[in-house]
């Protein structure tokens, strides 16, 4: 379920400039502690650095 909402994450990341905290709840993570340890784990950089790296790059 977590890698899920990882996925939908990456929707208002890129297409957005919500806050990451309102985009972590929104999707359903408890806290945005939790979403980027995972978001870090999984893609290895931050929400942040995802999101400045597909801006760059489109």
């Amino acid at each position: 379920m977590q890698l899920f909402r990882l996925l939908k994450s990456q929707h208002f990341l890129t297409k957005t400039n919500r806050s990451i905290l309102s985009i972590a709840l929104d999707v359903g993570f408890k806290n945005v502690s939790s979403y980027n340890t995972l978001f870090i784990k999984i893609y290895g950089r931050t929400p942040s650095e995802f999101r400045l790296l597909y801006r760059r790059n489109s």
